[in-house]
């Protein structure tokens, strides 16, 4: 959730391309898509198609309600919700429905062969919290950014997990055969760059840099 940048501002949009390449480049399994992204996603023309966009009660282009994923053996299931936004928010292309009927509703479809089930909580926490009371989700992702290190809890069966503020800290989830882990990694000059990540992330840097110059001078 909130990934994109929905401001209505040349730069904005410049960078949510950039983005959605760059999560092309990770190739993830699941990408949750929260309020605040709607906006964006539609001024990206499609161009996010490629990605695995995923909630259970956004429903609009793009959009799975579920996503499917097979890691080291296991299936696994990424479903989401998010807060719904002001009324008064235009979102054409897209339906906000209820996200506690619409998460029920997912979670429902979801066949009991499936391994794991991950949901995706964007600041719709009573549906969250109610999804995790059913006893099949095993992980809940909150996706607000948070700047504090707070310690996974349980509510029902499933491990509450709140990810960090974008760009300083890389969350990493370990689901083994009957517990799972969640650890801060801190992204500084420690970590390694991934050449081609960074080349990418440097590319995207001189076009906002340039963009810049052009609408404020250099």
């Amino acid at each position: 959730g909130t990934g994109l940048d929905g401001n209505p501002i040349p730069e904005a949009e410049l960078k949510n391309q950039w983005m959605v390449k760059g999560l092309i480049a990770l190739n993830p399994s699941a990408v949750h898509v929260g309020f605040e992204d709607l906006s964006a996603l539609a001024a990206l023309h499609g161009a996010a198609s490629a990605l695995p966009l995923v909630s259970a009660n956004l429903r609009g282009p793009g959009i799975e309600p579920t996503v499917y994923a097979e890691h080291n053996g296991l299936t696994f299931a990424f479903i989401g919700v998010s807060h719904r936004g002001h009324a008064s928010i235009q979102t054409p292309l897209y339906e906000r429905l209820d996200p506690t009927r619409a998460g029920m509703e997912a979670l429902a479809a979801i066949p009991n062969t499936v391994d794991r089930i991950v949901l995706f909580n964007y600041g719709a926490y009573d549906a969250a919290k109610r999804l995790a009371k059913t006893g099949r989700i095993d992980a809940v992702i909150d996706t607000r950014k948070h700047r504090s290190l707070d310690a996974p809890f349980r509510i029902g069966k499933a491990v509450w997990i709140r990810s960090h503020e974008q760009g300083l800290r890389l969350g990493e989830l370990r689901v083994g055969p009957s517990a799972i882990v969640d650890r801060k990694i801190d992204l500084d000059d420690r970590v390694p760059d991934h050449p081609q990540h960074r080349a990418l992330a440097e590319q995207a840097d001189a076009e906002v840099k340039a963009l810049r110059d052009r609408l404020f001078g250099p």
